[in-house]
């Protein structure tokens, strides 16, 4: 196969694939066991003081961008 002819292959599936539209999604096959695990009849239990300790982590991260974000180079 010629250059020519494998790059018109190329395109007219890469057309083929604009006219189905929507977005592709890689993803398991439905039967494959992949999702949310099966429930363990435990609660989540979530701390106030873990919740607060990540906020502020986030906070603090957030602080370092901006502040580079303003620094200048």
């Amino acid at each position: 196969m010629s250059f020519e002819q494998e790059w018109a292959q190329l395109k007219a599936d890469a057309l083929a694939r604009q006219a189905e539209g929507g977005m592709r999604l890689n993803q398991l096959p439905a039967d494959s066991g992949g999702g949310a695990p099966a429930a363990s009849g435990k609660d989540l239990v979530a701390k106030a003081d873990s919740i607060n300790g990540n906020a502020n982590l986030l906070v603090e991260i957030a602080g370092c961008f901006t502040r580079a974000a303003r620094t200048p180079s």
